[in-house]
């Protein structure tokens, strides 16, 4: 099944889409868990970097009612340090799993099974993060890629 995952680009610091092909998962909540794990633990293409350090994973996703999707995360998931880097961390994963489920109306980042204020020191993480497109590229802003999670 294609994919959009949604990585920084090297030149401008903004999500820009990457088509990936992926195996068929079987329930909903099975592929968000397979594309949360592509997009913290494996690296983009040539021009396009990963927000999150090496050795990060996903330890478990849970899809709850009102399209609310709680992701764990483990691994070195707090480790470096910028607003922006921050931001494309958090908005990378929370908008690639909005762009692929529209389902998903919120993202709460856990790390290590724990609630965190946050991630890098510069942004609240410690409640349920809608999609945001002011960290999309402007061809994907112009798309209206997340205008259906507006007030979600």
């Amino acid at each position: 099944m294609d994919r959009t995952l949604l990585y920084p680009a090297e030149t401008d610091l903004l999500l820009h889409a990457v088509p990936v092909r992926m195996g068929a998962a079987g329930t909903p909540e099975e592929a968000m868990a397979q594309v949360a794990r592509r997009y913290v633990e494996e690296r983009p293409g040539e021009g396009f970097f990963s927000p999150f350090p090496d050795g990060c994973t996903v330890r478990a996703l849970f899809f709850l009612p009102g399209g609310r999707l709680v992701v764990d995360l483990s691994g070195p998931v707090t480790a470096g340090s910028g607003t922006s880097t921050e931001a494309l961390r958090v908005y990378g994963l929370v908008d690639t799993l909005a762009v692929n489920f529209p389902e998903v109306r919120s993202v709460r980042i856990l790390v290590e099974g724990r609630q965190v204020e946050t991630l890098l020191g510069h942004l609240d993480v410690s409640g349920p993060l809608p999609p945001q497109a002011e960290y999309l590229g402007p061809e994907l802003r112009a798309s209206g890629l997340l205008s259906e999670h507006r007030g979600g």
